[in-house]
């Protein structure tokens, strides 16, 4: 029965909450390696890593072919 209400009001939650995500659009000005570029919001710039990937440094095996992948990712 407890098992019951709490999907009850899980689904009430997802139902009737509604969602929200906010959209920022910004510019990216660089690509520092695989995992990190930074970004022009407002005329101020942020360095941004990306969440749950990790990808070779620059000067490690395979650092610039990561630093293309991400490069043509964002600029292509």
């Amino acid at each position: 029965m407890v098992r019951i209400v709490g999907r009850a009001i899980f689904l009430w939650i997802l139902l009737v909450l509604p969602a929200r995500a906010d959209i920022l659009t910004v510019k990216v000005v660089s690509i520092a390696d695989g995992d990190t570029l930074t970004i022009l919001v407002d005329q101020t710039q942020h360095k941004i890593r990306l969440h749950g990937i990790d990808t070779p440094e620059k000067g490690q095996p395979f650092g610039t072919k990561a630093r293309e992948f991400t490069s043509s990712a964002v600029f292509g």
